[in-house]
């Protein structure tokens, strides 16, 4: 059974990118895409310190919003 898509702020490490999902019907489809945080407000900043402690990508500065 698939789990119902969570809204929130996906990354995916792949190519540095950063989406904000704030319903279910934005979450990112494909592959590379990890659920970072279910807070969707949360700012660039904050998501390159979160991807930087979870070691998820090598270089934070390279993430972008897609």
């Amino acid at each position: 059974m698939a789990q119902e898509p969570v809204p929130g702020i996906y990354v995916n490490t792949k190519d540095y990118r950063v989406k904000r999902a704030s319903t279910k019907f934005a979450v990112p489809e494909g592959e590379g895409w990890i659920l970072l945080t279910e807070e969707y407000n949360t700012g660039l900043a904050t998501v390159r310190t979160m991807c930087g402690e979870k070691k998820l990508v090598d270089d934070t500065a390279k993430l972008q919003w897609d």
